[in-house]
């Protein structure tokens, strides 16, 4: 079966010496036509470096303004917190050996700095500065107070569904997820209409599980409008097989009953849902202990019905073993793993095999 993306905008077709842009959606908020040369990423075919030659770089042009960067970024988003404390010179040295490999362009923003790579005194001449990725070592302690078997990720007999538990906390979800980032802002004014539409298409098609955050924009509001309009236009045992799992992204104060409570009330609002199937914690500063706070109090609400299972997004090896310690009932943790950031494959992995706990 095809599939598309929900609100995808461009993508890039390579073809035997050219890279051409494709557009694949209409932005609704730009009636502007471009020039089919405009705007261009061409390979590198014609020049007599090797690297050039095997199109390891490329060169993205606009008039007279040009930049020939690596085709492979290294993305350094993952040094702007959330995953424990960065080691300045081995992050350094790491970036160094990607540069030494020929992956010499590196992708940051403004709250994602690294002044600390001009004072090493090396040549700044062959890198782009414009993610690297390494492995923080922490040390994990050994597992204690856990029960093997208290949490279980069970595959259903038709292989598309999972069933995420922990005890008597349980969810069947889709094993592919409709993630919702692209509403959260900067692709264009995302239309209203189109966007339940395709989350409709995505349903129907057996892809009923979507994933958003009180911080994508207007997410939470297209799920409520999506799952008003299966509970009027779909059967019974459709509504059923939908899910929709939130994010919370609170900064980190004080985590008070009354402040968790009223945020939570915000979401299940805004996706008209009398409770949330599931509540992805996630948690900006390590050197603050208040993330337990948090899921004690979110462990409560899921006690009164207005969460079904609490989770955790991005939350590292360490600070999970705490949490199940600390007897919070997770289900799964949502992180970073692809086939160029393997850190949850390491001691990550070994806990969650442990303990069952599911990676998504």
């Amino acid at each position: 079966m095809a599939t598309s993306t929900v609100f995808t905008g461009v993508s890039l077709f390579k073809s035997k010496n050219s890279t051409k842009l494709i557009t694949s959606t209409r932005f609704s908020d730009s009636k502007q036509q471009l020039s089919p040369n405009l705007v261009k990423c061409c390979s590198k075919t014609t020049t007599a470096t090797t690297e050039e030659a095997t199109g390891r770089l490329v060169t993205v042009k606009n008039g007279n303004d040009s930049l020939e960067i690596c085709r492979v970024l290294n993305g350094m988003w993952q040094t702007s917190g959330g995953w424990g404390r960065i080691d300045r010179d081995a992050a350094v040295e790491a970036m160094l050996r990607y540069a030494d490999a020929g992956l010499s362009t590196f992708d940051m923003a403004d709250h994602c700095t690294l002044n600390f790579f001009r004072r090493r005194g090396s040549s700044l001449s062959n890198f782009t500065l414009n993610s690297v990725k390494w492995e923080a070592k922490t040390g994990c302690s050994p597992i204690r107070k856990l029960t093997p078997n208290q949490i279980q990720c069970v595959i259903t007999e038709d292989k598309r569904r999972s069933i995420v538990k922990n005890g008597t906390d349980s969810l069947e979800i889709c094993r592919v997820v409709n993630g919702m980032w692209q509403t959260s802002g900067g692709w264009g004014r995302i239309d209203r209409d189109n966007a339940v539409d395709a989350m409709l298409r995505y349903a129907d098609a057996g892809l009923t599980t979507f994933d958003m955050a009180d911080i994508y924009g207007p997410a939470e509001d297209l799920y409520g409008i999506f799952i008003n309009r299966v509970r009027r236009e779909r059967p019974p045992e459709y509504l059923e097989k939908v899910r929709g799992l939130t994010k919370w992204v609170p900064p980190p104060v004080k985590m008070t009953s009354g402040y968790v409570r009223e945020n939570i009330d915000v979401s299940r609002k805004r996706m008209d849902v009398p409770s949330l199937d599931m509540l992805q914690f996630h948690w900006w500063d390590y050197s603050n202990p208040g993330y337990l706070d948090a899921l004690k109090n979110l462990t409560d609400l899921k006690e009164e019905g207005k969460i079904k299972t609490v989770a955790l997004t991005n939350f590292d090896t360490e600070r999970l073993q705490i949490i199940l310690e600390n007897g919070i009932p997770v289900v799964s943790n949502q992180v970073q793993h692809s086939i160029v950031d393997m850190r949850p494959q390491q001691k990550m992995a070994e806990l969650c095999q442990l303990t069952g706990v599911k990676l998504i």
